[in-house]
């Protein structure tokens, strides 16, 4: 069995710290609308926080449809929540679906904390990172627990940067050059 060592630990707890602070927004809006947090974060925020690099993004998965469907549904459709997305910037990929500016797709709603509510899919951490590309994504963060739960290989993936298949169906080409392109090479 592998173990982190003193350092790979307190690196650990500064990503959970990170964490918490980075889904303050979140919580607030789940208290305000009196739903629990049944949600968790997972993909690359996790491994850019353990190598201290600013995430592009945090990918939070929702348990339930019902609670992420209503959150969806207050940060789409309610103008005091919807000043909290994140306007559209030309570089942007995807298809829109409101005409006012602002960063909703069929696949999520991306907040200006750069929380990103993923609406496409619904499930447990098990369910939900099945379908993920490489292993290096699939730590994932509990907040209702604050547990950030890593294997010691995925945290030796992210500090290595080193690319290794967790699911082949999802592997693209544009996934892998991102990669590619931000120095990470395979194992």
């Amino acid at each position: 069995m592998d173990y982190f060592t003193n350092l790979e630990q307190l690196n650990i707890l500064h990503v959970k710290v990170h964490l918490r602070k980075a889904l303050e927004e979140l919580d607030m809006t789940l208290r305000k609308l009196a739903l629990e947090r049944t949600y968790f974060v997972s993909g690359g925020c996790i491994g850019s926080m353990l190598r201290n690099e600013a995430p592009n993004d945090y990918d939070v998965y929702f348990i339930t449809e019902k609670a992420g469907k209503v959150v969806a549904n207050v940060y789409t459709n309610d103008l005091s929540y919807k000043n909290e997305v994140e306007e559209v910037n030309e570089n942007y990929r995807g298809s829109l679906n409101l005409p006012d500016g602002r960063l909703i797709t069929e696949n999520a709603i991306t907040l200006k904390t750069k929380v990103q509510l993923i609406t496409k899919h619904y499930g447990s951490p098990d369910q939900i990172r099945k379908t993920f590309d490489f292993v290096h994504c699939l730590p994932w963060y509990y907040p209702g627990l604050d547990k950030l739960y890593i294997s010691k290989q995925q945290y030796d993936l992210c500090m290595a940067k080193k690319l290794l298949v967790n699911n082949i169906d999802s592997v693209t080409s544009h996934r892998k050059n991102k990669f590619f392109d931000k120095g990470w090479s395979w194992l």
